[in-house]
Protein backbone atom coordinates (compact mmCIF):
# COMPACT_ATOMS: atom_id res chain seq x y z
CA UNK A 1 0.00 0.00 0.00
CA UNK A 2 2.88 2.33 0.73
CA UNK A 3 3.92 2.38 -2.95
CA UNK A 4 0.49 3.70 -3.94
CA UNK A 5 0.48 6.55 -1.42
CA UNK A 6 1.57 10.04 -2.42
CA UNK A 7 2.18 12.95 -0.10
CA UNK A 8 0.86 16.42 -0.87
CA UNK A 9 4.33 17.55 -1.93
CA UNK A 10 4.60 14.57 -4.32
CA UNK A 11 1.15 15.05 -5.85
CA UNK A 12 1.64 18.71 -6.81
CA UNK A 13 4.66 20.74 -7.86
CA UNK A 14 6.51 22.91 -5.37
CA UNK A 15 4.67 26.23 -4.92
CA UNK A 16 7.90 28.20 -4.73
CA UNK A 17 9.42 26.70 -7.85
CA UNK A 18 6.27 27.06 -9.92
CA UNK A 19 5.87 30.69 -8.79
CA UNK A 20 9.38 31.45 -10.01
CA UNK A 21 8.58 29.77 -13.33
CA UNK A 22 5.33 31.75 -13.68
CA UNK A 23 7.17 35.01 -12.99
CA UNK A 24 9.84 34.02 -15.50
CA UNK A 25 7.27 33.25 -18.23
CA UNK A 26 5.50 36.57 -17.65
CA UNK A 27 8.82 38.45 -17.63
CA UNK A 28 9.86 36.85 -20.92
CA UNK A 29 6.57 37.99 -22.45
CA UNK A 30 7.17 41.57 -21.29
CA UNK A 31 10.74 41.60 -22.64
CA UNK A 32 9.60 40.12 -25.96
CA UNK A 33 6.82 42.69 -26.24
CA UNK A 34 9.19 45.60 -25.64
CA UNK A 35 11.64 44.09 -28.12
CA UNK A 36 8.91 43.76 -30.74
CA UNK A 37 7.94 47.38 -30.18
CA UNK A 38 11.58 48.41 -30.67
CA UNK A 39 11.80 46.42 -33.91
CA UNK A 40 8.50 47.75 -35.32
CA UNK A 41 8.21 51.28 -33.89
CA UNK A 42 11.71 52.28 -32.82
CA UNK A 43 13.47 53.07 -29.58
CA UNK A 44 11.18 55.87 -28.40
CA UNK A 45 8.01 53.79 -28.65
CA UNK A 46 9.81 50.82 -27.07
CA UNK A 47 10.58 53.04 -24.07
CA UNK A 48 6.95 54.08 -23.89
CA UNK A 49 5.90 50.44 -24.16
CA UNK A 50 8.14 49.51 -21.23
CA UNK A 51 6.71 52.41 -19.22
CA UNK A 52 3.17 51.36 -20.06
CA UNK A 53 3.94 47.86 -18.78
CA UNK A 54 4.53 49.17 -15.25
CA UNK A 55 1.42 51.34 -15.12
CA UNK A 56 -1.41 50.12 -12.81
CA UNK A 57 -3.75 48.66 -15.45
CA UNK A 58 -0.98 46.74 -17.21
CA UNK A 59 0.50 45.59 -13.90
CA UNK A 60 -2.84 44.16 -12.78
CA UNK A 61 -3.17 42.47 -16.17
CA UNK A 62 0.32 40.94 -15.96
CA UNK A 63 -0.21 39.91 -12.34
CA UNK A 64 -3.46 38.13 -13.18
CA UNK A 65 -1.67 36.41 -16.07
CA UNK A 66 1.14 35.32 -13.77
CA UNK A 67 -1.29 33.89 -11.21
CA UNK A 68 -3.23 32.07 -13.94
CA UNK A 69 0.00 30.42 -15.09
CA UNK A 70 1.10 29.68 -11.51
CA UNK A 71 -2.16 28.03 -10.47
CA UNK A 72 -2.18 26.04 -13.72
CA UNK A 73 1.29 24.73 -12.84
CA UNK A 74 -0.05 23.97 -9.37
CA UNK A 75 -2.87 22.01 -11.00
CA UNK A 76 -5.48 24.23 -9.36
CA UNK A 77 -7.82 24.52 -12.34
CA UNK A 78 -10.55 26.64 -10.76
CA UNK A 79 -8.17 29.30 -9.45
CA UNK A 80 -6.25 29.30 -12.74
CA UNK A 81 -9.48 29.74 -14.70
CA UNK A 82 -10.63 32.63 -12.49
CA UNK A 83 -7.38 34.55 -12.98
CA UNK A 84 -7.36 33.73 -16.70
CA UNK A 85 -10.84 35.24 -17.04
CA UNK A 86 -9.69 38.34 -15.17
CA UNK A 87 -6.63 38.59 -17.41
CA UNK A 88 -8.73 38.34 -20.59
CA UNK A 89 -11.32 40.86 -19.35
CA UNK A 90 -8.63 43.44 -18.52
CA UNK A 91 -6.89 42.80 -21.82
CA UNK A 92 -10.02 43.21 -23.94
CA UNK A 93 -11.44 46.23 -22.09
CA UNK A 94 -8.08 48.02 -22.02
CA UNK A 95 -6.91 47.19 -25.53
CA UNK A 96 -6.46 50.24 -27.76
CA UNK A 97 -7.50 48.45 -30.92
CA UNK A 98 -10.66 47.01 -29.34
CA UNK A 99 -11.79 50.32 -27.85
CA UNK A 100 -11.08 52.16 -31.11
CA UNK A 101 -13.09 49.61 -33.07
CA UNK A 102 -16.01 50.06 -30.66
CA UNK A 103 -15.81 53.83 -30.99
CA UNK A 104 -15.61 53.61 -34.78
CA UNK A 105 -18.91 51.74 -34.80
CA UNK A 106 -20.56 54.28 -32.50
CA UNK A 107 -19.23 57.62 -33.70
CA UNK A 108 -21.26 59.79 -36.01
CA UNK A 109 -19.42 60.75 -39.22
CA UNK A 110 -17.61 64.07 -39.19
CA UNK A 111 -19.67 66.98 -40.56
CA UNK A 112 -18.57 70.23 -42.19
CA UNK A 113 -19.74 73.61 -40.91
CA UNK A 114 -23.13 74.60 -42.36
CA UNK A 115 -23.05 76.77 -45.47
CA UNK A 116 -25.66 79.14 -44.06
CA UNK A 117 -26.08 80.50 -40.54
CA UNK A 118 -28.52 78.53 -38.36
CA UNK A 119 -30.74 79.59 -35.48
CA UNK A 120 -28.66 78.11 -32.66
CA UNK A 121 -26.23 75.45 -31.54
CA UNK A 122 -27.17 73.20 -28.61
CA UNK A 123 -24.06 72.21 -26.65
CA UNK A 124 -24.68 69.21 -24.44
CA UNK A 125 -23.09 69.27 -20.98
CA UNK A 126 -20.11 67.07 -20.26
CA UNK A 127 -17.35 69.17 -21.77
CA UNK A 128 -16.26 70.79 -18.51
CA UNK A 129 -14.48 69.75 -15.33
CA UNK A 130 -12.95 71.67 -12.42
CA UNK A 131 -9.49 72.09 -10.95
CA UNK A 132 -8.82 71.16 -7.29
CA UNK A 133 -9.42 74.83 -6.44
CA UNK A 134 -12.77 74.75 -8.23
CA UNK A 135 -11.83 76.62 -11.40
CA UNK A 136 -13.84 75.35 -14.41
CA UNK A 137 -11.79 74.08 -17.35
CA UNK A 138 -12.31 72.04 -20.48
CA UNK A 139 -12.38 68.28 -19.92
CA UNK A 140 -11.70 65.44 -22.36
CA UNK A 141 -14.89 66.31 -24.24
CA UNK A 142 -14.16 70.04 -24.10
CA UNK A 143 -14.13 70.13 -27.90
CA UNK A 144 -17.91 70.62 -27.54
CA UNK A 145 -17.33 74.07 -26.07
CA UNK A 146 -14.51 74.90 -28.46
CA UNK A 147 -16.57 73.83 -31.50
CA UNK A 148 -19.49 75.98 -30.36
CA UNK A 149 -17.19 79.00 -30.04
CA UNK A 150 -15.77 78.31 -33.50
CA UNK A 151 -19.28 78.13 -34.97
CA UNK A 152 -20.22 81.47 -33.43
CA UNK A 153 -17.05 83.29 -34.48
CA UNK A 154 -17.46 81.88 -38.01
CA UNK A 155 -20.91 83.48 -38.13
CA UNK A 156 -22.67 80.13 -38.41
CA UNK A 157 -24.95 80.32 -35.35
CA UNK A 158 -27.12 83.08 -33.92
CA UNK A 159 -27.21 81.68 -30.40
CA UNK A 160 -25.74 78.93 -28.24
CA UNK A 161 -27.73 76.85 -25.76
CA UNK A 162 -25.66 75.23 -22.99
CA UNK A 163 -27.28 72.28 -21.23
CA UNK A 164 -26.70 70.34 -18.05
CA UNK A 165 -27.16 70.43 -14.32
CA UNK A 166 -25.10 68.60 -11.69
CA UNK A 167 -26.92 66.47 -9.14
CA UNK A 168 -25.42 68.45 -6.24
CA UNK A 169 -25.86 71.85 -7.87
CA UNK A 170 -22.10 72.51 -7.84
CA UNK A 171 -20.44 73.36 -11.16
CA UNK A 172 -23.51 72.98 -13.34
CA UNK A 173 -22.31 72.14 -16.88
CA UNK A 174 -24.57 74.80 -18.37
CA UNK A 175 -23.10 77.50 -16.12
CA UNK A 176 -19.50 76.43 -16.63
CA UNK A 177 -20.06 76.11 -20.37
CA UNK A 178 -21.46 79.62 -20.50
CA UNK A 179 -18.47 81.02 -18.58
CA UNK A 180 -16.03 79.20 -20.88
CA UNK A 181 -17.75 80.55 -23.99
CA UNK A 182 -17.71 84.10 -22.62
CA UNK A 183 -13.97 83.77 -21.92
CA UNK A 184 -13.57 82.70 -25.57
CA UNK A 185 -15.17 85.94 -26.77
CA UNK A 186 -18.79 84.83 -27.23
CA UNK A 187 -21.19 87.60 -26.04
CA UNK A 188 -23.21 86.67 -22.98
CA UNK A 189 -26.48 87.83 -24.54
CA UNK A 190 -26.37 85.08 -27.19
CA UNK A 191 -25.80 82.28 -24.66
CA UNK A 192 -28.78 80.53 -23.10
CA UNK A 193 -28.95 77.76 -20.50
CA UNK A 194 -31.28 74.84 -19.83
CA UNK A 195 -31.31 72.20 -17.10
CA UNK A 196 -31.11 68.41 -17.13
CA UNK A 197 -29.03 65.85 -15.23
CA UNK A 198 -28.83 63.50 -18.20
CA UNK A 199 -29.41 63.60 -21.95
CA UNK A 200 -33.03 62.54 -21.67
CA UNK A 201 -33.84 65.36 -19.23
CA UNK A 202 -31.88 67.84 -21.33
CA UNK A 203 -33.98 67.05 -24.39
CA UNK A 204 -37.19 67.51 -22.42
CA UNK A 205 -35.92 70.88 -21.18
CA UNK A 206 -34.94 71.81 -24.73
CA UNK A 207 -38.42 71.01 -25.98
CA UNK A 208 -39.91 73.32 -23.33
CA UNK A 209 -37.34 76.02 -24.14
CA UNK A 210 -38.14 75.95 -27.86
CA UNK A 211 -41.89 75.98 -27.20
CA UNK A 212 -41.51 79.21 -25.21
CA UNK A 213 -38.18 80.81 -26.16
CA UNK A 214 -37.00 83.77 -24.05
CA UNK A 215 -36.69 87.30 -25.34
CA UNK A 216 -33.66 87.81 -27.53
CA UNK A 217 -33.58 84.27 -28.87
CA UNK A 218 -33.24 84.19 -32.70
CA UNK A 219 -36.30 83.48 -34.88
CA UNK A 220 -37.07 79.82 -35.77
CA UNK A 221 -34.63 78.03 -38.04
CA UNK A 222 -32.32 75.01 -38.18
CA UNK A 223 -30.56 74.02 -34.96
CA UNK A 224 -27.20 72.28 -34.63
CA UNK A 225 -26.56 69.64 -31.97
CA UNK A 226 -22.98 69.74 -30.73
CA UNK A 227 -21.79 66.74 -28.71
CA UNK A 228 -19.14 64.06 -28.72
CA UNK A 229 -19.23 61.84 -31.81
CA UNK A 230 -19.76 58.64 -29.81
CA UNK A 231 -22.73 60.20 -28.00
CA UNK A 232 -24.41 61.70 -31.07
CA UNK A 233 -26.55 58.74 -32.07
CA UNK A 234 -28.20 58.50 -28.64
CA UNK A 235 -28.60 62.28 -28.40
CA UNK A 236 -30.30 62.44 -31.82
CA UNK A 237 -32.61 59.56 -30.87
CA UNK A 238 -33.64 61.23 -27.61
CA UNK A 239 -34.15 64.55 -29.42
CA UNK A 240 -36.45 62.84 -31.90
CA UNK A 241 -38.46 61.37 -29.02
CA UNK A 242 -39.24 64.98 -28.00
CA UNK A 243 -40.02 66.03 -31.60
CA UNK A 244 -36.92 68.22 -31.69
CA UNK A 245 -35.27 68.31 -35.10
CA UNK A 246 -31.57 69.12 -35.13
CA UNK A 247 -28.61 68.83 -37.45
CA UNK A 248 -25.73 66.77 -36.02
CA UNK A 249 -22.36 68.44 -35.52
CA UNK A 250 -20.19 65.78 -33.82
CA UNK A 251 -16.81 66.50 -32.26
CA UNK A 252 -14.29 65.04 -29.78
CA UNK A 253 -13.69 61.91 -31.86
CA UNK A 254 -12.10 59.01 -29.97
CA UNK A 255 -11.65 56.48 -32.75
CA UNK A 256 -8.01 56.58 -33.79
CA UNK A 257 -6.48 56.96 -37.21
CA UNK A 258 -5.16 53.63 -38.51
CA UNK A 259 -1.36 53.78 -38.39
CA UNK A 260 -0.77 50.10 -38.99
CA UNK A 261 0.47 47.51 -36.50
CA UNK A 262 1.59 49.04 -33.19
CA UNK A 263 2.63 46.64 -30.38
CA UNK A 264 2.30 49.40 -27.78
CA UNK A 265 -1.43 49.76 -28.50
CA UNK A 266 -2.04 46.12 -27.63
CA UNK A 267 -1.07 46.74 -24.01
CA UNK A 268 -4.12 47.51 -21.84
CA UNK A 269 -4.25 51.06 -20.51
CA UNK A 270 -6.66 53.45 -18.75
CA UNK A 271 -7.51 55.60 -21.80
CA UNK A 272 -8.59 52.61 -23.85
CA UNK A 273 -10.49 51.24 -20.85
CA UNK A 274 -12.35 54.54 -20.48
CA UNK A 275 -13.32 54.47 -24.15
CA UNK A 276 -14.47 50.87 -23.78
CA UNK A 277 -16.65 51.88 -20.82
CA UNK A 278 -18.10 54.88 -22.68
CA UNK A 279 -19.01 52.70 -25.67
CA UNK A 280 -20.53 50.06 -23.42
CA UNK A 281 -22.58 52.72 -21.63
CA UNK A 282 -23.97 53.98 -24.96
CA UNK A 283 -25.00 50.48 -26.02
CA UNK A 284 -26.64 49.72 -22.68
CA UNK A 285 -28.52 53.03 -22.85
CA UNK A 286 -29.73 52.11 -26.32
CA UNK A 287 -31.00 48.74 -25.05
CA UNK A 288 -33.12 50.36 -22.33
CA UNK A 289 -34.21 53.32 -24.47
CA UNK A 290 -32.34 55.98 -22.48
Amino acid sequence: MKNFRMTASESSPSAGKTLIKAIAVTSVLVIAWVGLSWAVEGRTMATRTATKMVMPVALIWLTSMMFAIWFAMQRQSLASFAFAVMCVMIYISGNGYVSSAMMDRLEWPEQAMPDEAVQAAVVLGGGMSATPDGTPELSRDGERIFSAAQLYHAGKVGAIICTGMSSDGVHNPSDDGRDALISAGVPSDVIFRIKGENTSQEMKSLRQFLDSPPAGFPPPGPILLVTSAFHMDRAMRLAASQDVEMLPFPCAFRGSVDRGFSPSRWIPGPDAMQNFGSALKEWLASLVGR
